[in-house]
C-alpha cells in the first residue's frame, strides 16, 4: 500500500485532473459540476458552465472534436483561464481526460496557459479492464467494431509507427512521466481507483482542495452520472444502432452528439432498469497475458517518476473477476429498445421547442423595427427568411460589441 497522506494544494495554484479514462473521472466532474457554486464558498473555481472542460482542452491543443473536421474556438481556453485567475487567494479545479494524450509540448502550454502555478492530479484504474470500459465509451462517439476486434486493432497493435490513441490513453505511466518533465515530479499526484477501497477517490479530490469530508459525496450521482459500465444487451444495441446512423450518412456530429450521446444513451445508463435481461460484459480471456504485460510497464514506470502515489499502485495490474466470453447477442429485449427510442424523441422534441422559442423571439426583435401599425413584411416572409435576417442582426450586434470591448482594451494601453 502506498503513501495515504495528502499535502493540499495551496491558495493560487491550479489542480488540473488530466485523468486516466474510465478512472472516476465523470463522477468527479458531474460532482464538481453540480456543486459549483458550493465550491466557491470554499474558495475552489471549478469554471465554465459544463460538466467538464473538454472543449477547452480540445482549443487549446488545436484538436478536432467529434467528426467535425475542426477544434473548438480558443474562446473556450481563454474563458477557463480568465476565470481561474478571477480570485488570486483561490484554488482553481480543471478537469478532463484530454489532458493526458497531448503532446509535451502541448502539455507545456497548457501548464503555462493556465497562469498560476499548476498541481496535476492524475486518477489511474486496473488495466486489465480498462480497454472493455473504454470500448463501452467510444460506443457513444459512434464505433462499430466488436469488442475483440477494437481491442486487437486499437490496443493491442503494437506494428504501428505511431501508437494509436486509444492505446496512449490506457498508459497511465507514460501519461505521469510525462506529466512529471512539464511540471516537476513534486507537483504530480497519482491516485488509485480501486474497488476494494471504494471512498479513496473522493476523499482524496477533498483532501487536495481543502474540502469538508464528504463534500463531493453530498449528491447523490444516479447511475448514468457516475457513468456506469453497460450491459452486453445495451453494448450491442448501441454498436448496431451506430452502423446503421453511419450506413444512412445523414446525421452529423452536432445532432448525433445533442440527440444520440447526450440524449438517448445518456438517459439509459442513468435507468439501467430498462434491460429486462442484463447480462454483464465480460474482459475477452484472451486479453489477460498482454494487457498484464503493459500493466507491469506502466506500473514500473510510474514508481521510476518519484511522484507521490495515494492507494495501492499494484493494484492495477492484477487479473480482475470478471474474464470470459460475451454472450452472441442477436435479440433485445423490448423494454430497452422501447425506453430508448423514447428518450432520443424526448430529447428530439425538448430541441425542437428551444429552437421554437428562439425563432419567436427573433420575430419579435425584427418586428420592433418597424412603427407601429404600419404592414410588417414578417407577415409574408419564410421562416428561412426570418432566421437568416435574425442571424444577420445578430452578427451585427456582435461587431459593434467586439469594437466597444476593442475600444476600451486600446484606452487601457
Amino acid at each position: 500500500m502506498s503513501d495515504l497522506h495528502i499535502d493540499p494544494v495551496e491558495p493560487g495554484q491550479v489542480l488540473l485532473h488530466i485523468g486516466m479514462y474510465k478512472a472516476g473521472t465523470t463522477a468527479i466532474q458531474n460532482a464538481a459540476a453540480a456543486l459549483r457554486e458550493e465550491l466557491r464558498e470554499h474558495d475552489v473555481i471549478y469554471p465554465g458552465k459544463s460538466r467538464n472542460h473538454a472543449r477547452a482542452s480540445l482549443a487549446i491543443a488545436g484538436r478536432q472534436y467529434g467528426w467535425t473536421g475542426k477544434a473548438p474556438d480558443l474562446r473556450y481556453w481563454n474563458a477557463i483561464v480568465e476565470a481561474v485567475n478571477e480570485d488570486p487567494q483561490s484554488i482553481g479545479f480543471v478537469s478532463h481526460e484530454y489532458f493526458a494524450e497531448y503532446s509535451t509540448a502541448v502539455c507545456q502550454k497548457v501548464a503555462t496557459g493556465l497562469k498560476r502555478p499548476v498541481k496535476v492530479v492524475v486518477t489511474v484504474r486496473n488495466l486489465i479492464s480498462l480497454p472493455t470500459s473504454m470500448w463501452q465509451q467510444v460506443l457513444k462517439f459512434g464505433t462499430t467494431a466488436p469488442l475483440d476486434e477494437w481491442i486487437k486493432q486499437r490496443i493491442l497493435d503494437d506494428s504501428k509507427e505511431e501508437p494509436d490513441l486509444f492505446r496512449t490513453r490506457m498508459l497511465g505511466g507514460e501519461a505521469v512521466a510525462k506529466w512529471a518533465d512539464v511540471v516537476g515530479p513534486e507537483n504530480v499526484i497519482v491516485v488509485i481507483v480501486d474497488k476494494a477501497t471504494p471512498d479513496l477517490l473522493m476523499n482524496s479530490f477533498e483532501e487536495l482542495l481543502h474540502l469538508p469530508h464528504g463534500f463531493l459525496t453530498q449528491l447523490e450521482l444516479d447511475a448514468g452520472q457516475l457513468n456506469r459500465s453497460m450491459t452486453a444487451n445495451e453494448v450491442e444495441f448501441l454498436r448496431a444502432t451506430n452502423a446503421v446512423v453511419k450506413a444512412k450518412q445523414t446525421l452529423g456530429w452536432s445532432d448525433y452528439s445533442k440527440l444520440y450521446r447526450h440524449g438517448a444513451i445518456e438517459k439509459m445508463l442513468a435507468h439501467p432498469e430498462a434491460d429486462s435481461e442484463p447480462q454483464s460484459l465480460k474482459v475477452p480471456e484472451w486479453t489477460v497475458e498482454p494487457l498484464q504485460a503493459i500493466a507491469q510497464e506502466q506500473i514500473a514506470l510510474i514508481r521510476q517518476t518519484g511522484v507521490k502515489v495515494i492507494g495501492d499502485l499494484d493494484s492495477i495490474g492484477k487479473v480482475p473477476r470478471n474474464i470470459g466470453v460475451n454472450p452472441k447477442i442477436s435479440t433485445i429485449p423490448v423494454s430497452l429498445a422501447s425506453d430508448f427510442v423514447a428518450n432520443a424523441a424526448i430529447t428530439l422534441t425538448d430541441e425542437i421547442d428551444r429552437l421554437d422559442a428562439d425563432m419567436s423571439r427573433l420575430a419579435q426583435q425584427l418586428r420592433r423595427r418597424f412603427p407601429a401599425g404600419e404592414p410588417s413584411p414578417l407577415d409574408d416572409w419564410p421562416t428561412r427568411k426570418i432566421l437568416q435576417v435574425g442571424l444577420i442582426e445578430l452578427s451585427r450586434r456582435m461587431a459593434r460589441r467586439a469594437r466597444r470591448v476593442a475600444k476600451r482594451l486600446r484606452s487601457k494601453g
